[in-house]
């Protein structure tokens, strides 16, 4: 008696594969659109926090009187920066110990890769030498820029966030740069 031996014929064997190959044109389009949604809206939580950030100390130093000086923060126990009455754009005298968005920001060279967290930032910066930055051509070159950027990007890939403190007594700005999110 001779046993049959079960398979799959030919037929099958390409039907299956051809229709994985369309799932897989279909899927992976959808998972990198997915991907660049997820850094976009990143990007523009963490650029919600600052201007919640910055929002909490210029209301500080209102109460304080300070217009350029430090302001003290009882929340995180100690001062800040402020440049007319908003926190300076510096990272290390500032937003390093006001952003708190439950992750680590290491203050990172902006001409480098973000490689050490899932987020990096620097501050101090003149928009002039940032990709992207979308002030008008009033901007004066001075210094009083943030940035933050994802983990596995260059600033000048276009997907920051930042706030700028001009020097020349405006109002702060905090926006995103998506493009090459």
């Amino acid at each position: 008696m001779v046993k049959k031996t079960k398979g799959f014929t030919l037929i099958e064997l390409l039907c299956v594969i051809v229709l994985m190959a369309v799932l897989a044109v279909v899927a992976i389009p959808k998972y990198f659109s997915f991907a660049s949604d997820a850094r976009s809206n990143s990007m523009k939580m963490v650029a919600s926090a600052m201007r919640d950030s910055a929002n909490q100390v210029a209301f500080k130093a209102q109460i304080q009187g300070v217009k350029n000086g430090d302001v003290y923060l009882e929340s995180i126990g100690r001062s800040v920066s402020v440049y007319n009455g908003y926190v300076r754009g510096h990272w290390r005298e500032a937003w390093q110990h006001i952003l708190d968005i439950g992750k680590v920001i290491e203050w990172t060279n902006a001409r480098t890769t973000c490689v050490k967290h899932d987020i990096c930032g620097v501050g101090n910066q003149v928009g002039a030498n940032i990709p992207g930055f979308p002030i008008p051509d009033n901007y004066s070159g001075e210094r009083g820029l943030v940035l933050i950027w994802p983990q596995g990007y260059l600033l000048e890939d276009l997907c920051y966030s930042y706030y700028y403190n001009p020097q020349n007594g405006g109002e702060p700005t905090v926006g995103t740069v998506l493009d090459g999110c």
